[in-house]
């Protein structure tokens, strides 16, 4: 009997065990679409992406000058170099890019070099980008024993400020999808007319004015990135990197964002210094990163506080009041000399003196020749 009741409750536990086997297998199944569908799309936005990128195109045999693009950037541009001369004699061979970056000596392969049917496309990384100025580099061919080369060309990168904060910018984009220094339309307050400054255009930004030293909140920068988000670079995370005046080191304005449009209302922290100083708009969306021309920001000078204490006048000043103060004390020297002379000569008066023809000299008193007469 207890055979049987084992026998009976194993067949029933069977449709259990086979259900949940059925549900971990529908699981596993979910979860690999799941991670082909990601990996789909991944790849159709690098697509698209790359198709979006600005675009250099250069032939292999006529390589002089290759624009990599600004100091920081990472994948932000696309080179392109028709190789389908080499191809048509070396079907099939390997090509790779070897290059030289700006002050230094030493060769390296750039990554992200891949061959596109006729064309070998460059998409330049941020190790490719790190300084600014002018590198080299060649192309090269290799099949076998033979092997092509290209003429060595200049690789040119615009200078930028500072990398920091696009650093940061990546490491906060990889954990939270949040600007640092960019609110969202419903926390950006909205100007009036007032408020309204002149709009910028971000390829075009040349001088940039803050207003007055130590104004707050006056005037509005409106920065316009439609160039960019119309692009490749729509969805991406954009910031300000900011050096005042007589600075070096770069810092991180506050800025919204509304639209395709960036507004920057300079604080009493933004316009400290009177003066030039720098700036660029930088734009972080996954690995690609994309910088502005460097700008000038102008701060307009402004007299002191009030409460300030008086500084020390300048050195022509004191060296006027010094030479006045010298010819106050020569007058007051002098004088007391003149009455100390008078002074010493005033028992004189009265006496004369009178050289005798044998050469001697008679001392004679006035007061005492005046008694003489009266008592003659």
């Amino acid at each position: 009997m207890s055979e049987i009741t084992e026998a009976m409750n194993m067949l029933e536990d069977l449709p259990e065990s086979a259900q949940d086997g059925q549900q971990e297998a529908d699981e596993a199944a979910a979860t690999t679409l799941q991670e082909e569908a990601a990996e789909t799309a991944q790849e159709a936005t690098e697509s698209e992406s790359k198709a979006s990128l600005p675009c250099h195109r250069y032939a292999v045999e006529a390589l002089s000058m290759v624009e990599l693009g600004r100091q920081g950037e990472g994948k932000a541009r696309r080179i392109e170099i028709g190789v389908s001369s080499w191809l048509a004699t070396l079907p099939g061979a390997r090509f790779e890019i070897v290059a030289v970056r700006p002050g230094e000596t030493e060769s390296y392969l750039p990554e992200g070099v891949t061959l596109e049917g006729t064309v070998l496309c460059w998409m330049p990384t941020r190790d490719d980008t790190a300084k600014d100025g002018y590198g080299r580099g060649e192309v090269r061919a290799t099949l076998g024993d033979s092997c092509y080369k290209s003429p060595v060309f200049r690789t040119r990168i615009e200078a930028a400020l500072e990398d920091t904060p696009a650093v940061a910018m990546t490491q906060a984009a990889e954990t939270e999808p949040v600007a640092m220094n960019v609110t969202t339309d419903e926390e950006a307050p909205k100007p009036t007319d007032e408020d309204k400054g002149e709009i910028y255009h971000v390829e075009g930004l040349d001088v940039v004015k803050l207003g007055r030293q130590g104004e707050n909140l006056t005037q509005e920068v409106q920065i316009d990135v439609s160039a960019w988000t119309e692009d490749n670079m729509e969805g991406a995370t954009f910031l300000i990197a900011a050096v005042r005046p007589g600075e070096t080191e770069s810092y991180l304005p506050e800025i919204t964002q509304s639209g395709n449009t960036l507004a920057w209302k300079p604080t009493a922290a933004d316009t400290a210094k009177g003066g030039y100083g720098r700036a660029e708009v930088q734009a972080v969306k996954g690995a690609l990163i994309r910088k502005s021309p460097v700008f000038r920001t102008r701060i307009e000078a402004a007299i002191e506080s009030s409460g300030s204490t008086p500084t020390e006048p300048p050195a022509w000043v004191q060296q006027i009041l010094g030479s006045v103060s010298a010819a106050q004390e020569a007058a007051a020297n002098a004088q007391q000399a003149a009455q100390e002379a008078a002074a010493s000569v005033s028992g004189l008066r009265g006496w004369s003196l009178t050289e005798e023809t044998d050469g001697t000299v008679t001392i004679d008193h006035a007061a005492a020749q005046s008694t003489a007469e009266t008592t003659d």
